[in-house]
């Protein structure tokens, strides 16, 4: 038996990430975010694919936004 795989929606995903939902869905339009899936009519992301492209980041835009959260 395959393990589940956990979803996030669209509010969990904010939460992880610092940006508008307007740039949330740009970013995934222009594919600079993982595709979200419709489930019952709702948008949710796999939280592993999240992970992974938070884990591909260049160090320096997270050290940026890291410093803008602390000011």
């Amino acid at each position: 038996m395959s393990e589940v795989r956990k979803m996030l929606t669209v509010e969990d995903v904010l939460e992880l990430i610092p940006i508008s939902r307007t740039t949330l869905w740009r970013m995934q339009r222009d594919k600079q975010f993982p595709k979200g899936h419709i489930v019952r009519g709702q948008k949710v992301w796999y939280a592993d694919a999240v992970a992974a492209w938070q884990n591909d980041l260049p160090l320096a835009s997270v050290q940026r936004v890291s410093r803008r959260k602390q000011a």
